[in-house]
């Protein structure tokens, strides 16, 4: 479990004179999270996976599914149109 962390620092309103100054500040720590973009990397096997061309099936199974709910619709519409009418 984690602790309870009673820190009035992360809940603390700020002024406009120490936004400023925390804006400036390059390494603040004030919970603001500024990457090198040197320090970033990916594992070389996301790298990897993501190259190629990439299969287009999503739009054809949603072409699909689509095609099969206006046929079934239309099916459902012919039958009701053929059902005899209510004394």
């Amino acid at each position: 479990m984690r602790r309870r962390q009673d820190d009035t620092e992360t809940t603390r309103q700020y002024s406009e004179l120490d936004l400023h100054s925390l804006a400036h500040h390059q390494n603040s720590g004030a919970g603001i999270i500024r990457p090198e973009t040197g320090d970033l990397h990916l594992p070389s096997g996301l790298v990897e996976s993501g190259e190629g061309r990439q299969p287009n099936t999503p739009p054809k199974v949603m072409l699909i599914i689509i095609t099969l709910a206006l046929v079934f619709i239309a099916i459902i519409t012919y039958f009701v149109s053929q059902m005899p009418p209510k004394n």
